[in-house]
C-alpha cells in the first residue's frame, strides 16, 4: 500500500516532469498495473485484477490522448490502433482470466516503452550536442554553464587574495 509521502513523490514527480518523462511515466505505470494484474491473476483476487487492469486501460487511453496527428498523421494513427489493440486484449485478458492475453499487452507495451526510450536517448543527444555547439560557438566556459559548478572551477583573473 502506498503512503501518503509515495504519493507525494509521485505527484511531485508528475509536476516537475517534462512531456517526454510524462510519457516515459504512463509507459512504467501501465506496464506496472499490466504485471500487478497477472499477479492477482495467479492469486484469483478477481476485484485487485480489475482495478489493476482498469488503471492499464486508463494510462493508455491516456497515451492516446498525448497523440500528435498533426506532426506525423501516419505514426499517430498506427500508435491509435495498436493502442486499442493493447485495451483490447487487457479486457479480453480480464474477462476470459487469460494470462496470454495479458503477457502479449504487456509484451507490446513494453515493446513502445523501449522505443520511446530510445526517442528519449536521441532527443538527449542532440540536445547535449546542441549545447556544446552554444558553448564553442560563444566561447563560453563550461563551468559557467553548470549550475553546480563551483567558484574555483571559473579561469583565474590573475588576482591573489593572500596575503
Amino acid at each position: 500500500m502506498e503512503t501518503y509521502t509515495q504519493n507525494g513523490y509521485v505527484a511531485e514527480r508528475v509536476l516537475t516532469a517534462s512531456p517526454m518523462e510524462l510519457t516515459r511515466l504512463l509507459y512504467e505505470g501501465a506496464l506496472g498495473s499490466i504485471d500487478l494484474a497477472i499477479e492477482m491473476l495467479h492469486a484469483n483476487k478477481i476485484i485487485e485484477r480489475g482495478n489493476a487492469i482498469t488503471k492499464a486501460v486508463n494510462i493508455i487511453h491516456e497515451l492516446r490522448g498525448s497523440l500528435n496527428s498533426a506532426a506525423s498523421p501516419e505514426i499517430a494513427s498506427r500508435l491509435l490502433r495498436l493502442y486499442i489493440y493493447i485495451q483490447n486484449r487487457l479486457f479480453d485478458g480480464h474477462a476470459r482470466k487469460s494470462e496470454q492475453a495479458l503477457l502479449e499487452a504487456a509484451q507490446l507495451l513494453r515493446q513502445l516503452y523501449q522505443g520511446w526510450l530510445d526517442v528519449m536517448k536521441r532527443a538527449a543527444a542532440e540536445s547535449a550536442t546542441e549545447q556544446r555547439a552554444v558553448i564553442e560557438c560563444c566561447e563560453i566556459p563550461i563551468a559557467v554553464m553548470s549550475p553546480y559548478a563551483s567558484a574555483f572551477d571559473f579561469p583565474s583573473s590573475g588576482r591573489s587574495w593572500a596575503a
